[in-house]
């Protein structure tokens, strides 16, 4: 038996142990209330465990927003958003582990929110269990029947799922209420509702709802009270441990870190508190568009941690698909022109006029534009509070590279449509699977990944060269009829072999969807639905063939005025050494 003086030194040692684990805490992003589900996701990644297989899997109670962010990231793959738009405007790949971790907490809270709906055991303790739950739902709605003003006034602070079944019990006094018919709507539409509203981005989670999440997903967990050492623990054999510190007063979550996973929290907390620095400085200039002055920030998600009050009437989650939509955008954009002149501007409507952005002196690049990589905070200047200016000035090009032909010089401006900026970003998400499938078979391990590979490069490829020539062209009805049969054939040639591999079925129809929906042309119309017919893409009877068919039957409905559309030529005088300024829309 242990001796007193032993059990001392050892609890004593314990509470050491524990304070010191304590003051390392790493503090986790609060944004959108998700401080729980950021922790779980670098929990997982400091730990090199794999996300689950249907994290990006849309759920039957995700809300419109959450589906769209699906929409953009599908895969663990597209979480490279970041670095490959880092590539595009700089050259180099700079770490985003932070704005990852804010996307990956919107899509942790549904999974975890997917994984509760069907666990009656939660349902049930949630329902009438006031040993585990400070104020179940039954609880509640006695309470109300009863009349018990006070819990109304005090039950903001404590439930979420009184604020989401707010309508019933508004009414619960116009029918006679017993425990079987409360748990009738409880089975049936309670609970869901409560679910639905807790998987919205704007809904605090409390510590109860956490710990319910993690026990009931088999976590092995510490949470610890940073304020007064109380735990909560659940032991879990197998898998790595999760250990949580909460500031009760305001159920805000760190994540403690161990020997093996201290490294990576360190730079997702440096990373984080930069981007802390970052919306302090810009959130002290009066008078500014505060999401506009986040785009010149390094931290490409700034925006999205902005308060709700400078986001104009939108959700912070919207902000977020907005901002990945135009990083998508711009590195199409960017993949697209990156042999060409043009400058794009991807946050303002319209390009700044030409005199102003021809300086007086000649300044260096640098000194001219925002550096994606600089800080924000360093560019901020508290004194003048003047706004950024993110518009480079091109140089005009060399005067023996200029060939005399006439007094005025025409340039073609080509100006990419909606449509045609749509099918780029399909052929940059063809080639992101040729990147994944090419990093996967370098492993060695998987033979089909190096099939895989062989098959969907060769695929991008030939549509890029298509894409290429296309673009070069005239973009006239013969150069779009030329491009749309030669991409069409070559997507119905390897559609079969592409399908097979996993993810690539989506982007063959995203890749048809854009061929077809740039066309302008009467006949050309006519010209790609017989390729279309010709091919026959897809089986029949689903919704991919039914919205393609029906779409292709729509463009020879097209006016004839319509077929007359030409892309107009600007006429640039060349004395002002000067190319074509292309907003970004």
């Amino acid at each position: 038996m242990s001796s007193p003086t032993l059990i001392i030194k050892n609890t004593l040692a314990h509470d050491k142990k524990r304070q010191a684990a304590l003051h390392a805490a790493i503090d986790i992003s609060a944004t959108m209330y998700n401080c729980f589900f950021h922790a779980y996701a670098l929990h997982l990644m400091a730990n090199g465990q794999p996300f689950p297989d249907d994290l990006f899997t849309v759920h039957e109670l995700d809300n419109s927003e959450v589906k769209a962010l699906k929409s953009i990231v599908n895969s663990e793959r597209d979480l490279s958003l970041f670095e490959d738009y880092d590539k595009v405007t700089t050259g180099d790949r700079q770490n985003h582990l932070a704005e990852k971790v804010l996307v990956l907490g919107v899509l942790f809270r549904s999974w975890f929110i997917h994984r509760v709906r069907n666990n009656p055991k939660m349902r049930d303790v949630l329902f009438d269990d006031r040993d585990t739950v400070g104020i179940p739902f039954y609880y509640l709605v006695e309470s109300f029947d009863a009349g018990e003003d006070w819990l109304r006034e005090q039950i903001n602070t404590s439930t979420n799922h009184y604020e989401a079944n707010k309508i019933y019990f508004d009414t619960l006094h116009l029918n006679r209420i017993t425990r079987s018919s409360a748990l009738s709507f409880w089975e049936e539409k309670g609970y869901d509702n409560y679910l639905r509203y807790l998987n919205q981005s704007w809904v605090k989670v409390f510590v109860h709802e956490v710990e319910f999440m993690l026990r009931f997903n088999d976590v092995s967990y510490t949470i610890y009270n940073k304020m007064d050492a109380c735990v909560s623990s659940e032991k879990k054999t197998g898998g790595f441990h999760l250990e949580l510190a909460i500031h009760a007063d305001y159920d805000h979550f760190y994540l403690i870190p161990n020997e093996n996973t201290a490294a990576f929290l360190e730079q997702y907390n440096t990373q984080h508190q930069r981007s802390l620095i970052e919306r302090s400085a810009v959130l002290s200039l009066e008078g500014h568009d505060k999401v506009a002055l986040t785009k010149k920030s390094p931290f490409l998600l700034l925006a999205v941690m902005l308060p709700t009050s400078e986001l104009t009437g939108k959700t912070p989650l919207a902000i977020m698909i907005e901002r990945l939509q135009e990083l998508q955008s711009e590195i199409a954009l960017r993949r697209h022109d990156k042999s060409s002149p043009l400058s794009i501007f991807s946050d303002a409507k319209n390009p700044p006029d030409l005199k102003d952005l021809i300086p007086k002196t000649a300044p260096s690049a640098s000194s001219t534009a925002v550096h994606p990589l600089k800080s924000l905070s360093d560019l901020l200047s508290m004194e003048t509070m003047e706004p950024l200016v993110s518009a480079h000035v091109l140089k005009p090009p060399p005067v023996e590279s200029v060939k005399p032909a006439s007094s005025e010089v025409k340039w073609k401006c080509q100006r990419l449509t909606e449509k045609e900026t749509n099918y780029a970003y399909a052929l940059y998400g063809l080639e992101q699977k040729v990147r994944e499938f090419k990093e996967l078979s370098e492993d060695g391990k998987v033979l089909r990944y190096k099939e895989a590979f062989d098959e969907i490069d060769a695929l991008h490829q030939n549509l890029k060269s298509f894409w290429d020539d296309y673009s070069k062209s005239d973009k006239k009805e013969k150069a779009y009829e030329l491009f749309a049969q030669k991409s069409l054939a070559e997507i119905a040639k390897n559609r079969q072999r592409i399908e097979r591999h996993r993810g690539c079925g989506q982007i063959v129809t995203n890749l048809v969807l854009g061929v077809v929906g740039i066309v302008i042309f009467y006949f050309a119309a006519c010209a790609i639905k017989w390729a279309f017919n010709k091919h026959f893409f897809f089986k029949p009877n689903t919704e991919t063939a039914t919205i393609i068919q029906t779409l292709v039957e729509n463009l020879d409905k097209l006016k004839t005025d319509e077929a007359k559309e030409v892309i107009e030529e600007e006429v640039i005088n060349p004395g002002l050494g000067s190319e074509c300024l292309l907003p970004f829309k």
